[in-house]
């Protein structure tokens, strides 16, 4: 089962006792691994996000492959306010920044307030997002109209040269970078975590492609979590069945209440 450290304090001493993991311990390990190790991996891959060869990473004195936290320059402020901001060692993204709204936007029972997280999370988070791409930025301003209900949550926004985009083009990843706490909090009931992972996902994404993104990747902190020594060419494909079959909600089912 493993051991599980502990501190017990003797005169002005702290000793480090070793005593048997129950399973919840170690699940409790595994849920704040799953965030923190998504936390890592943004901080590390924060710096190529849009380099595609080693020579562009160069061109800003970093180093592939990159395996340390590091110091880099980003260019930010947009087209008209540009300027070189500095990226200290281990700082993450967006994210990262949306995973934590979305953990506290997790009630006990393992649903999302997704009000909550469209009217107040995405509100705030505006003053301090970090990276955030065209869509995602677009998608919580105008979640932020008074008039607006996170169920249809509908926008529009040019990114870069191209003409105005819809909401429902909009396929990026956002929403799947943010699943992980929707996967841990419903660990054990699949439904649950198909439903509220897709309610979760139509507030800022509305293309089908950004919905199965995020349905995928807490498909696979799912397994990676039950079925954890399971060999990678069946977690492969047992991914790539989820995929081929996973089913739109029907419209009289609770992703709309």
């Amino acid at each position: 089962m493993g051991t599980m450290a502990t501190l017990r304090q003797v005169g002005r001493i702290q000793v480090v006792e070793s005593e048997p993991a129950t399973q919840e311990d170690l699940l409790d390990v595994r849920f704040s691994g799953a965030l923190m190790g998504g936390a890592i991996a943004d901080a590390l891959g924060w710096p190529s996000e849009f380099a595609r060869t080693p020579a562009d990473l160069e061109r800003v004195n970093l180093r592939y492959p990159i395996q340390d936290f590091v110091p880099w320059p980003k260019r930010v402020g947009g087209r008209f306010f540009a300027r070189t901001g500095y990226i200290q060692p281990g700082d993450y993204s967006d994210d990262t920044q949306l995973t934590l709204s979305v953990a506290r936007s997790v009630n006990a029972d393992g649903t999302v307030d997704n009000k909550y997280f469209a009217k107040q999370e995405l509100r705030y988070w505006l003053a301090y997002a970090r990276g955030a791409g065209a869509t995602i930025t677009a998608a919580a301003k105008a979640a932020n109209r008074s008039t607006v209900d996170w169920r249809w949550n509908f926008f529009r926004f040019k990114r870069g040269r191209h003409d105005d985009l819809d909401y429902r083009g909009a396929g990026a990843n956002g929403a799947a970078m943010r699943v992980a706490p929707i996967a841990l909090a419903n660990l054990y009931d699949p439904h649950r975590t198909l439903i509220e992972t897709w309610k979760n996902s139509i507030i800022t994404h509305g293309h089908a492609r950004a919905i199965i993104y995020a349905e995928a990747l807490r498909k696979v902190i799912n397994t990676a979590i039950n079925h954890s020594h399971e060999p990678a060419t069946e977690f492969v494909d047992h991914l790539c069945r989820f995929v081929n079959t996973v089913e739109v909600p029907k419209e009289d089912s609770d992703i709309f209440f």
